[in-house]
């Protein structure tokens, strides 16, 4: 994909916020892409970036480490307008980024690994099972939730969101890798 093409697509799906997981892509750098500097006014008002870098090994602690973080970007910015969308991405987008999505629908919508990946999996095809790096990860995070609400009670969810706006489906929406 080329700039103009990235362009296009953000202006397209209405792209407000970007999180970045690779340092290997620049398609939606913010060198050359809307707030930039010398842009048209109309591809303005600036993007929020969020970037995180890791590898896609599965062992890589960095995915964890930062995930507070990132989830917290995508929340804030779903949460200050019905209108924000969230890009999230990586070099392929088949595992970083499908990561990042599969563990912010688990936590926001307080459902386990399989549903989340199947919800990612729908949205974008061209993750695959064998492609994905980050499962063991998620799980790991999953029994946390589980235990976190055996300890609260079966039925206090309290501080844990079980809907979200069309905007957090926006984030898993098919797209450019």
């Amino acid at each position: 994909m080329e700039r103009s093409e990235a362009r296009e697509f953000l202006r397209r799906h209405g792209v407000t916020h970007i999180v970045c997981v690779t340092a290997a892509q620049t398609k939606f750098s913010k060198d050359g892409l809307p707030g930039s500097n010398g842009l048209e006014p109309a591809l303005r008002p600036a993007l929020t970036y969020c970037l995180h870098l890791f590898s896609d090994k599965p062992d890589d602690p960095r995915f964890m480490r930062c995930f507070d973080t990132i989830h917290e970007f995508i929340s804030d910015a779903l949460a200050a307008s019905e209108q924000n969308r969230v890009l999230v991405h990586c070099q392929q987008g088949q595992s970083r980024s499908a990561g990042v999505v599969t563990g912010y629908l688990m936590r926001e919508r307080n459902i386990g690994f399989d549903q989340a990946f199947e919800m990612v999996r729908a949205a974008r095809p061209q993750v695959h099972e064998h492609m994905f790096m980050f499962e063991s990860q998620l799980r790991g995070m999953q029994r946390q939730q589980e235990e976190a609400a055996r300890g609260k009670g079966a039925d206090d969810h309290s501080g844990v969101a079980t809907t979200t706006t069309t905007a957090a489906t926006a984030a898993a929406e098919p797209g450019p890798a």
